[in-house]
């Protein structure tokens, strides 16, 4: 299966959803459907994307639950399902492997992260038929298109194959703490700069400030434009990873707080054609309950 751009316009989606062979409600029950539009809004562990869905949401469009599809065995906070509950997860929003996915989210503080993180995992499992709404539900309205709200239609369930999770798309705890000695690759930290340092609260409650030893702060959000929720210029990208010091004709491996915003930096940089940037999918969650000391900081909280 070719790969698909890894972003899509408003008008794009808003003519292919036109070029549907049926009515508009053919994206939710026809069996002819190759585009599926789903609305990845996730708006923490303990909230409900789906009440954001409900308000308004892309027509046609399904709910993709990031609180649902992932292990939910794991310590960690928030961590990848199985290539099976994936599969089975996606066949019911009505998906299979000749499916055009087209994720977006409506999140009105970080904007792009939960869609860059489905977006992730569906190539992570083989399919590369997948493309981001660039800014979102936001970017949507804006440019004068539709929203409906209330449920979902109900949806044809199908088949979706899901392949063996790709290795080298996925990094794990033992393979990152290696690379302090081996430098295989260059870890970058995506959090905001002040989750970073430890100047500002951890958003996870549980989840002390800090960071691993030898990686880099790029934060996620630096990927997103100031006056929208599109994504930056590409050859602001490019000046971003630069000034960073990231070289991009190298391994390169994105963490966060718990592995969703790491995502954004992935689209980011396949963007501009660095198409291999891996998901060290435990993240700073994993990495601070497990590593030896010496292996990372942790940061006193602020003091009020």
């Amino acid at each position: 299966m070719a790969a698909s751009a890894p972003l899509v316009s408003t008008k794009w989606l808003s003519d292919a959803l036109g070029e549907q062979t049926s009515p508009s409600s053919s994206l939710s029950s026809s069996t002819s459907c190759t585009l599926r539009v789903i609305d990845a809004t996730w708006l923490g562990i303990m909230t409900e994307g789906r009440d954001a869905y409900q308000t308004e949401h892309v027509p046609g469009s399904v709910h993709f639950d990031l609180n649902q599809c992932r292990d939910k065995t794991s310590r960690l906070e928030f961590t990848l399902p199985s290539a099976e509950n994936f599969a089975k997860y996606v066949g019911e929003l009505g998906i299979d492997n000749e499916t055009h996915v087209i994720v977006y989210e409506n999140d009105p503080i970080f904007r792009m992260m939960s869609a860059p993180r489905t977006w992730w995992m569906f190539r992570l499992f083989g399919h590369d038929k997948v493309s981001v709404l660039d800014g979102g539900l936001k970017q949507w309205k804006e440019d004068g298109y539709a929203v409906e709200s209330g449920d979902e239609s109900v949806v044809d369930q199908r088949v979706f194959s899901a392949k063996p999770a790709n290795p080298s798309l996925l990094k794990n705890f033992d393979e990152v703490l290696e690379n302090q000695k081996t430098d295989n690759f260059t870890l970058i930290d995506c959090r905001q700069p002040e989750w970073f340092d430890g100047s500002m609260d951890s958003i996870w409650p549980n989840l002390p400030l800090g960071y691993i030893l030898k990686s880099i702060n790029v934060p996620f959000s630096s990927m997103v434009r100031s006056d929208s929720d599109r994504m930056v210029a590409r050859e602001d990208i490019l000046k971003l990873f630069q000034s960073a010091g990231i070289d991009l004709t190298q391994p390169l491996v994105s963490s966060c707080f718990v592995g969703i915003s790491a995502c954004t930096i992935a689209l980011a940089a396949y963007v501009v054609g660095k198409e291999d940037v891996a998901i060290y999918d435990g993240s700073w969650d994993e990495f601070c309950k497990s590593a030896p000391k010496d292996s990372h900081v942790i940061i006193p909280a602020p003091k009020l």
